[in-house]
């Protein structure tokens, strides 16, 4: 879904799988693929193996998949579910206490993603899973990058 009113990121600090603060700041100037998730959600571990995949093929400097986990048992459940899933491209973000579900409302339930431009600015969301490795969502994202 598109939106029109264009809001910029919210402030928001996640943290890496080694416990330490991950500020938007270091991923500024990347089209970014933001993934609201969870390991007790069956959506999300659906579409967990197709932005494995994306971040594969796209990641880098202009563009990066940011899977935020809001499991409250954090890397105890991630990890084992990364190691399980085959998760090699993704790194890990952790959202223990659930903020990152207040900073971008969650109407329908997890997994949300939000598509953001290299200007920090929501192009478009979508509530529940999605083939993120399809060829209609990476020409998506490459137009996106490409507007810059």
């Amino acid at each position: 879904m598109p939106s029109p009113d264009r809001p910029a990121l919210p402030v928001l600090t996640v943290n890496d799988a080694d416990g330490k603060p991950v500020a938007w700041d270091g991923l500024k100037g990347k089209v970014l693929l933001v993934n609201l998730w969870a390991t007790w959600c069956a959506p999300c571990i659906k579409e967990m193996p197709s932005l494995d995949k994306l971040q594969g093929e796209l990641g880098g400097d202009r563009f990066q998949v940011v899977a935020i986990s809001v499991d409250r048992a954090g890397i105890n459940v991630v990890k084992p579910f990364f190691e399980k899933a085959g998760i090699q491209h993704l790194p890990v973000y952790l959202d223990q206490k659930m903020t990152s579900m207040k900073a971008f409302p969650i109407k329908e339930g997890l997994p949300l993603t939000i598509l953001v431009d290299a200007k920090g600015n929501e192009v478009g969301r979508l509530a529940g899973g999605a083939h993120w490795d399809s060829e209609e969502a990476k020409a998506l994202i490459r137009k996106v990058m490409e507007q810059g």
